[in-house]
């Protein structure tokens, strides 16, 4: 992070997953209070209307335990939040400039659901959902079959992904 223009960005990327930290965790403590959930992730959307005004849009890459941007993790504190698109597939976060409080609540009550709990995996919660300002790139494994069962096979999916990307 030497460079200047990076450092703001990643600040400014950091400040929205802040605000979205604290308003799971209000989220978590008043689960019953629906109606409040947009207020609660205010904050959170004017810091994202504020990353995207200045920087299009926020590309997420989503790994084992962070978000990050730039190779930077993000959160700053454990999110269980990473993992959970992490061991669905999911492998980016893009959220468009736009990106309102409305979608933002569905998105993080999807983020919040508990898919050991009978809650729809989440890719196929957030294609349902059709926000319009999110998009999510997947990976999925895969084996050759000429290879056999027993052949390891390492294949480095991120370059894979940011080829196709």
């Amino acid at each position: 992070m030497d460079n200047p223009e990076i450092r703001k960005q990643v600040e400014a990327a950091r400040t929205v997953l802040f605000h979205l930290a604290k308003a799971i965790k209000q989220i978590g403590m008043y689960r019953h209070a629906e109606a409040k959930f947009p207020e609660f992730l205010q904050k959170a959307c004017d810091a994202l209307a504020a990353y995207t005004q200045a920087y299009n849009s926020l590309t997420l890459k989503v790994d084992i335990s962070n978000f990050l941007l730039h190779k930077v993790e993000l959160f700053t504190e454990d999110s269980p939040i990473p993992y959970k698109f992490f061991k669905e597939g999911i492998r980016q976060l893009i959220l468009r400039d736009g990106f309102t409080v409305e979608e933002l609540v569905s998105f993080t009550l999807i983020a919040l659901s508990d898919t050991d709990r009978g809650a729809d995996d989440l890719n196929a919660q957030l294609w349902r959902a059709q926000l319009p300002h999110l998009e999510f790139i997947m990976s999925e494994g895969f084996k050759m079959d000429e290879l056999g069962e027993d052949s390891d096979v390492e294949v480095e999916i991120d370059q894979v992904v940011d080829y196709l990307q």
